[in-house]
């Protein structure tokens, strides 16, 4: 995968790793409020009524934040890989088999805007400074919107591999 921007300076991925420990410990909290904005956006009224694929939806948002999150605690504010393994691929095959298709760039959007205060929230109560906060937030923002980014293309080629029955979608 190709780096789009410089390594941080120690001091900012030192940063950078401490926030994302204290978001890890409270995954599960993050990850509720994160589906709590993208379900109505991502689905609109089809999924809603359907529990088991509301929780589905929920547990591959904390799957996701936790991609990230420990990511930039191995590698603190690099480009983050997307994975789509086999519980996405069949959530998403459950999606197209019953006719659902997935906003999934307003879902990111939505998850993004919930992410993103979360994570300067975070970050203005851990900076001990304005200037390693603003370096924090710039390198963390490009780390952050490129992980959507690269999610939501992951996200529409695995959806329209399991829509055209492509027998190849698990290369995906």
């Amino acid at each position: 995968m190709e780096e789009l921007w410089p390594a941080p300076p120690p001091d900012v991925a030192d940063a950078i790793r401490s926030v994302c420990q204290r978001l890890l410990a409270d995954a599960d909290a993050f990850a509720d409020a994160i589906t709590r904005a993208s379900l109505p956006a991502q689905y609109a009224s089809t999924l809603l009524p359907d529990a088991s694929l509301v929780e589905e939806d929920r547990e591959l948002n904390r799957s996701d934040l936790a991609q990230w999150v420990t990511s930039n605690i191995q590698r603190p504010g690099r480009r983050v890989d997307v994975y789509i393994g086999p519980r996405t691929r069949a959530f998403i095959h459950d999606l197209v088999a019953r006719g659902i298709a997935p906003d999934f760039t307003d879902g990111w959007r939505s998850a993004l805007t919930i992410g993103w205060r979360r994570w300067l929230q975070e970050c203005m109560e851990f900076a001990g400074t304005p200037e390693l906060l603003v370096e924090v937030l710039d390198v963390s923002a490009k780390s952050m919107i490129q992980y959507a980014l690269d999610s939501v293309t992951a996200l529409r080629e695995a959806s329209l591999a399991a829509a055209m029955g492509n027998a190849d979608a698990d290369a995906i």
